[in-house]
């Protein structure tokens, strides 16, 4: 260590402020560098001087030097000394010593004499201090108190100012309901209340994700086993660590040994053969090559394929007589594995295994009601990525309904985008579990913000009884949380979602803050973790509900959902600057909420909500009832009068006392803000729907958006607030002027946005336009360098609002960085007549400009070419379709291309039945059953594909369905899962090989006949437990698309005129060519469905409903990106192909009795194989005495004894011996051990074959030309005896090789046959067929296993397996586990034995 310099440190706690003048001496051989170094760099490191050289000593309190700022000459500075902790890598380190303040620099890395010579020099530099003074603070009166309590934020809302007044008003005695992904009771701040009870109470997996399939293992029925593949249990993040973990303790160090192993031994084997040519190596060597290859082939192969599906969890369930027992093992010993009883008696946990997670507790962490107990719902199912599903959501409903008693608050901070809300069976029991049950339900927003009118479902639902969360963030936890250098004004976070939802209600109650740094569950490895999103804000506002219940409770006063909802409305704190589409009511507030839920509570209405309704045709165009006034389009420029419901819904309705419903009334008062909204003065209102009238007059209104409240008022206590609210919202687009030889353009003003402020620009899109571009430039910050990196980051969301559509139907969303002067152009997809909003935002926490505003320009420019309609669908009759382009604007380039990407097929079910569901968790209280239909589909592929699996009628809709679950699963031939999917198709696509394979599609519903309307039932009588389709009535109507990618796309020509169409001679007319459209002009476009035959035999599947791809006709690059036209082709079904008469091999001239008689010995030699052992001999002996020189008859009997053994005396074959693929034996085949006696009549008969067929003349043919002078049928007759003598040599010489090698495997049976002659029949063999010809597979590694070339049979199983994976079955796995454990590679055998309970299942998984 060596001094640099050295100052007078004041006395202790005395604050100096003094220049000093000092010199700083540097030793060169210091410093590593590979120049001279030639001062100081103006950010305090020396030029050239490694990060990694300076070095913290942190043996005293430290401080930090700042820099201030910086003279241009490097020899000047200007600094300040501060208390407090490092803050940067740019700058040295000060420590305490004694009375110095001594800067050191650590010793250098060991560097080459050359670059220590090169600096041997002494530099010195003068740094000198002549203007701002130096402050110096001791240490010891730095601030160490961090803001720990801005991690957890609680200060915004009110919460320890309540808590501090009313400590037992904690949330003890409230229990809050948890629809989330599940919660890990493990985790910080999770295990216990203030109380001392244990704080997660009750756990329950409503997805399904975590069924086991069991099975019944004893006659008493007292356990129940099964198995679960651990890592669909495990999070991604876990699984991932899991992987690795197994994959470098069981695969990664043997495997490269073995990679390293056999390159050397074929390395040995090279010398040996003294590196012979292949030509000069005998057949033997040629093999004993081969093996080698073919393990380096395959050892090389597996290290490409390899997976791990991870361990199996071991599970036997039990009762006790009091409670249910389950014991887990994820490695097979279950005597030690983990027992535990049900959580909500025991609250037992434990990890599966303990590098899955850690347990530690830390009461920092507390939420906003450390004394509320929770419930977690799993909703979220593991399966679809931890997608909620309508299954999941409404069992945790139905055990809330069934425990209303004590569950209070229901907290979800999931959701989706709904098309409506005027229905959907989810939302209804929603509101059944509010209305009826009295839970108050908190929703979050949804983080799609933002634009406006992309609040989620839920709080999106046909009632207003569901409070909606907005995301906010203060001052204190930018600091705290996000680290910010300076602090902002409080605001919405920018991705925070907005409203009005789709009809017209404000979609927010509340926001309140929506970030912390909070407990996370244990598989993260860590003990919290800075989590966002309006997920983060709902338990925000949860947990204030439950403190206001818990005071309730505690105060022994009446409240209801409705009255907790009105409470934290009226109350909130209204956020200056900030849009009510962002902030609803405002902040939440919870002493004030409790203060105004408390005098609720004496209120005739503390009981009663109000249903708003507006009249329907109310200008918003979106074609449902609505809950507010939202005109938006069509565009009202003229002054309309709305008819306004407000209909009293009252609490626990069914059992209400009738007087409270007569005692009910108001005298309100009725107040609008907003001049441009008139409302009547006053409004009676009893228990019966009652209707105003409200006039909006949007004339005068500057373009954008308006916002107002029709607020009623209690006149006999106006300081409560608002008793009912109506939102009127009104979007007043700007109209573009469009002029003759230009493009519709508009200049925006420019804008100065500061961090977290937003822009919106609502631009009626003009007719014709097909797409626009959206131009942004930043202005030069003042002070600011523009060459400097000091860039700002906007948020572009660009929305059009389609009716019945939801708001992500028609968008773009994009962050992009911009620095000073620099521009950017985004294209944006328009329709025609629509309104537009560009919401330009500057990210809420982008400080790289200082704090300055950031200056955009922003332009739109529209572009044309449209078609004549939305998709194009041409049938199978039509040889074409013509269509029409046309240009609007500007001078636009035509250059249409038509592609087909995707084949589609039908697919109907093969079984359908309704089951009725008896488990407790899937019945609704009150006897209400809920039932399920259950369908099974199938299909073939062909070629590996990707597909998509799409019921069009239920699709793309979950909340807003009438139906509440669309699952389906994938699974192959032998019942092994594949995938899963939900109502959202294009999410779920999955890459499959060639193969059968079988979908199971489930839908549920309460109603019965809802679900029976897709079947249609013979016997079905409505008395059974279920109904089902046998396929021997109607089709059932509720078919599935499979959607498969095509290997290659299909391009389609595409002409100007139908005489190009039809011109026969060879042209390039349909494809490459463009055109000019100038403003207003049109062009006719014909498209031709020709497909080639080339191309249909390239489809993956067999059975086709149409051919899709997409059309686009601009020139345009971007434009073809954004505007395409779906496009399908229905494909009519193959022709037969007509056999030409020059073809057939029969004999007019045979006599018709003959003919029968032969085609009468075919069928009887075709049950030669399905007939059992002693029965099939007498038929063959029969057939031999008749006609002994018949070869199939002789080929047939053979391979009837192929298919017998010692264990399978019965089993058949029932493929044609003329077939060429039929004599092929599959190494995938499952057969018992040939009994010696078996074997010796095969080699004979093959013997008996081989002789009646003249080899050498049958080799002469296949290595001779046809003479030309022979006559085509005589050709076509003499190649046809030939195939079927070279099929019958290859099936004798197959069979015979593994009858020999059966022989020689039964050490216990004496047999004269020799490896040689097992060698020689392989040869032969070659002759007529290559060893991977599927008919010689078997045989080839039989003879490899004889031979101990583990390698070459090997091979030839995994050539088998990609040649036809569908016959990859069992059978085939074992065999693979055999040569592996042969081989001694056991880091192998660990990995193909995983797969085998996990590929063989006994039956599909459960839903």
């Amino acid at each position: 260590m060596n001094k640099i310099f050295a100052l007078e440190e004041p006395p202790a706690g005395v604050v100096s402020s003094r220049s000093f003048d000092y010199k700083l001496k540097l030793r060169a051989d210091f410093v590593v560098c590979r120049s001279t170094i030639e001062g100081l760099a103006d950010s305090l490191k020396f030029k050239g001087v490694k990060r990694q050289l300076i070095k913290l000593f942190p043996t005293q309190p430290l401080t930090v030097i700042r820099r201030l700022g910086t003279d241009t000459v490097k020899k000047k500075f200007s600094l300040e000394i501060n208390g407090g902790f490092l803050l940067s890598r740019n700058f040295p380190f000060v420590r305490r010593c004694s009375h110095k303040l001594i800067v050191e620099i650590g010793e250098p890395a060991s560097t080459p004499p050359s670059e220590k010579t090169s600096t041997s020099s002494v530099i010195s530099s003068v740094l000198s201090r002549k203007s701002s003074p130096v402050n110096m603070i001791d240490p010891a009166n730095v601030k160490t108190d961090f803001p720990s309590i801005s991690l957890c934020p609680k200060k915004e809302t009110g919460v320890p100012n309540f808590l501090t007044k009313n400590p037992a008003f904690d949330g003890r005695g409230t229990i809050i309901a948890i629809f989330d992904s599940g919660v890990d009771p493990g985790a910080p701040g999770l295990r216990v209340t203030t109380t001392g009870h244990p704080k997660v109470i009750e756990r329950y997996d409503c997805s399904g994700a975590g069924d086991i399939p069991s099975s019944w293992v004893n006659p008493s029925g007292e356990y129940h086993v099964g198995i679960k593949p651990v890592y669909e249990i495990y999070p991604p993040k876990v699984k991932e660590r899991a992987e690795l973990k197994r994959r470098e303790a069981h695969w990664d160090q043997p495997h490269r040994a073995l990679l390293a192993e056999l390159s050397k031994k074929i390395g040995k084997e090279q010398s040996l053969n003294n590196n012979k040519s292949l030509d000069s190596l005998t057949q033997l060597e040629k093999l004993q090559k081969e093996e080698m290859e073919a393990q380096m082939e395959i050892a090389q192969s597996l290290e490409k394929k390899y997976k791990d599906y991870g361990p199996l969890l071991d599970c036997v369930v039990w009762n006790t007589g009091t409670e249910w027992k389950a014991c887990l093992s994820s490695d097979g010993d279950l005597e030690n594995g983990i027992v535990l009883g049900e959580y909500k008696l025991t609250q037992q946990f434990a990890p599966i295994t303990k590098a899955d997670q850690m347990n530690i507790s830390n009461p920092d962490l507390n939420g906003i009601a450390p004394g509320a107990q929770l419930i977690s719902f799993t909703i979220g199912d593991a399966r679809l990525n931890s997608m909620e599903t309508g299954t999941a959501l409404v069992r945790a409903m139905s055990f809330i309904m069934q425990n209303a008693h004590r569950i209070n608050v229901i907290n979800m901070s999931y959701g989706e985008h709904a098309h409506w809300s005027t229905a959907g069976r989810i939302g209804d029991l929603m509101k059944e579990v509010v209305d009826k049950h009295g839970v108050t339900f908190i929703a979050s927003a949804g983080n799609h913000g933002p634009a406006l009118s992309t609040i989620g479902t839920p709080p999106w639902i046909s009632s207003n009884t569901i409070i909606g969360v907005g995301a906010y963030v203060s001052p204190e936890m930018m600091a705290a949380e996000y680290s910010l250098r300076e602090k902002l004004p409080g605001m919405p976070y920018t991705w925070s979602s907005r409203g009005p939802t789709l009809d017209g209600d404000l979609g927010l109650s509340v926001c309140a803050p929506g970030a912390a740094i909070t407990s996370v569950p244990n598989f993260t490895l860590r003990s919290a973790q800075l989590m966002n999103g309006t997920s983060m804000a709902a338990p925000h506002v949860c947990g204030c509900v439950s403190l206001m219940i818990s005071g309730a409770i505690s105060k022994g006063f009446e409240y209801t959902p409705y009255s907790v909802k009105k409470s934290l409305e009226n109350s909130a704190q209204k956020l200056t600057n900030v849009e009510s589409f962002a902030q609803g009511h405002g902040l939440i507030q919870v002493e004030k909420a409790f203060d105004a839920l408390e005098k609720l509570s004496k209120l005739p209405d503390k009981n009663v909500r109000f249903n708003v309704t507006v009249s329907a045709g109310s200008g918003s165009g979106f074609g449902w009832p609505m809950k507010g006034i939202y005109i938006r389009e069509p565009v009202i420029e003229k002054p309309k009068e709305y008819s306004i419901s407000v209909d009293p819904v009252f609490f626990k309705e069914d059992t209400i006392e009738p007087q409270e419903k007569i005692d009910f009334r108001l005298n309100l008062a009725l107040l609008s803000k907003a001049p441009w909204v008139q409302v009547p003065k006053y409004f009676d209102l009893a228990n019966i729907q009652r209707s105003f009238n409200a006039k909006v007059d949007p004339e005068g209104l500057p373009v954008g958006e308006h916002y107002a409240q029709i607020e009623a008022y209690d006149v006999t206590d106006v300081e409560r607030g608002p008793v009912f609210t109506v939102s009127v919202t009104v979007v007043r687009p700007k109209v573009l002027q469009t002029t003759p030889l230009c493009r519709p353009a508009i200049d925006l003003p420019t804008v100065k946005y500061e961090p977290g402020a937003l822009k919106r620009y609502f631009l009626q899109v003009p007719k014709g336009a097909a797409w626009a571009n959206l131009n942004l430039k930043m202005s030069g910050a003042s002070n600011v360098d523009p060459s400097s990196n000091a860039s700002a980051r906007f948020v572009i969301h660009a929305m059009t609002m389609n009716g019945g559509q939801s708001c992500k139907s028609e968008e773009f969303y994009k962050m992009i960085t911009l620095n000073p002067l620099e521009e950017t152009n985004i294209p944006l997809r328009v329709t025609e007549n629509k309104v537009i909003e560009i919401c330009i935002g500057r990210w809420w926490a982008d400080l790289n400009l200082n704090q300055q505003p950031a200056g955009l320009n922003t332009s739109v420019t529209f572009r044309s070419l449209l078609l004549n309609r939305p998709e194009v669908f041409i049938s199978a009759g039509d040889s074409f379709q013509k269509l029409v382009v046309a240009n609007s604007f500007g001078t636009e380039e035509v250059q249409p291309t038509a592609s087909l990407k995707y084949q589609v097929a039908l697919l109907r079910p093969t079984d359908s039945k309704v089951v009725a569901l008896t488990e407790p968790r899937d019945m609704i209280p009150n006897g209400r059953i809920i039932y399920e239909l259950q369908n099974t589909y199938s299909f073939t592929l062909t070629k590996p594909t990707e597909v998509t699996i799409n019921c069009s009628l239920l699709s793309d809709v979950l909340y807003e369905s009438e139906y509440e679950s669309q699952l389906w699963m994938l699974f192959d031939s032998n019942k092994r899962y594949l995938h899963c999917g939900d109502s959202y198709p294009t999410k779920w696509n999955v890459k499959l090989e060639k193969g059968e394979y079988f979908i199971r599609f489930q839908v549920r519903h309460e109603k019965r006949d809802a679900l029976e309307r897709f079947i249609t039932s013979n016997s079905g009588n409505g008395s059974s437990t279920s109904s089902s389709w046998t396929g021997d009535s109607q089709v059932p109507s509720l078919p599935i698309l499979l959607s498969m990618k095509l290997p290659s796309s299909i391009n389609l020509d595409v002409f100007q005129t139908q005489y190009e169409l039809l011109d026969y001679k060879p042209t390039k007319k349909g494809s490459g060519w463009s055109a000019t459209l100038k403003r207003e002009t049109s062009a006719n476009l014909f498209i031709s469905s020709a497909i080639t035959d080339k191309n249909l035999k390239n489809l993956p599947c067999t059975s086709t409903l149409y051919l899709q791809g997409s059309l686009t006709v601009t020139k345009d690059e971007v434009g073809k990106k954004l505007c395409t036209y779906p496009l399908k082709i229905s494909v009519p079904e193959p022709q037969s192909k007509i056999k030409p008469p020059s073809s057939s091999s029969k004999d007019p001239n045979k006599p018709k009795v003959e003919e029968m008689q032969e085609q009468l010995r075919d069928i009887q030699i075709n049950w030669l194989s399905k007939l059992d052992s002693e029965e099939s001999r007498k038929l063959y002996t029969y057939l031999v005495e008749k006609d002994g020189s018949h070869l199939p008859l002789h080929v047939a009997r053979l391979q009837a004894l192929d298919s017998l053994s010692s264990s399978s005396e019965n089993a058949t074959n029932s493929t044609s011996p003329d077939s060429e693929n039929s004599n092929s034996t599959a190494v995938a085949s499952s057969k018992g051990q040939k009994t010696p006696e078996i074997c010796k009549e095969m080699i004979e008969l093959a013997d008996k074959i081989l002789a009646m067929v003249d080899q050498p003349a049958l080799l002469a043919f296949y290595g001779t030309r046809s003479s030309s002078s022979a006559s085509q049928l005589d050709a076509t007759k003499t190649k046809q005896s030939m195939d079927k003598q070279k099929n019958a040599v290859i099936e004798a010489l197959v069979k015979k090789g593994i009858a020999m090698a059966e022989l020689l495997k039964q050490s216990d049976a004496p047999s004269s046959i020799t490896l040689e002659e097992l060698d020689d029949v392989l040869f032969e063999v070659q002759k007529f067929a290559e060893l991977s010809d599927s008919r010689v597979m078997e045989f080839a590694y039989q003879h490899a296993l004889a031979r101990t070339q583990y390698g070459r049979g090997l091979r030839m199983i995994m050539k088998q397996i990609e040649q036809e994976p569908g016959k990859w079955n069992q059978e085939t796995d074992k065999k693979i586990l055999e040569v592996f454990k042969s081989l001694n590679w056991n880091h192998c055998v660990w990995m193909w034995s995983n797969l085998q309970l996990l590929r063989y299942p006994k039956d599909y998984r459960p839903f």
